[in-house]
């Protein structure tokens, strides 16, 4: 299960730095959160109680393995959900010339990452000054 969250918590968080556009990324990270919200009281309000439900008349062993399939199902039609609701992009093709030194792409993605608008943003930040008094 631990690995499931950490995947979760790595999906989202590159969902919401690549997918969105800049006029409409405040939306989707709050859209995402209270996705992420509602996913939360699910799991405690209904997933939680899947076993006491499937356990009457049946046995332990039973009901644990119908809980684990409707996950399961659950799980299988989210991805579905987001494999066919997410907008494909176009896709970056592997070039034929042979990789680069790590500090040549490292460089490279600073400059390209210094040119977007939100991290410019954070250059006035770190310029401005206090007067003295």
């Amino acid at each position: 299960m631990a690995w499931g969250v950490a995947a979760i918590n790595v999906m989202v968080t590159t969902l919401q730095a690549d997918y969105p556009q800049e006029k409409s990324w405040g939306k989707f990270v709050g859209a995402t959160g209270f996705a992420i919200g509602v996913g939360a009281l699910f799991l405690v309000l209904v997933l939680a109680r899947l076993p006491g439900w499937y356990s009457s008349g049946n046995h332990a062993i039973a009901a644990g393995q119908q809980t684990l399939n409707t996950v399961a199902a659950i799980a299988f039609a989210s991805s579905l959900l987001s494999w066919f609701g997410l907008k494909r992009t176009a896709t970056v093709t592997a070039s034929a010339s042979p990789m680069q030194p790590w500090h040549q792409r490292l460089r490279r993605a600073l400059q390209l990452g210094w040119q977007q608008p939100r991290i410019r943003s954070l250059e006035k930040l770190n310029t401005s000054t206090v007067s003295p008094v």
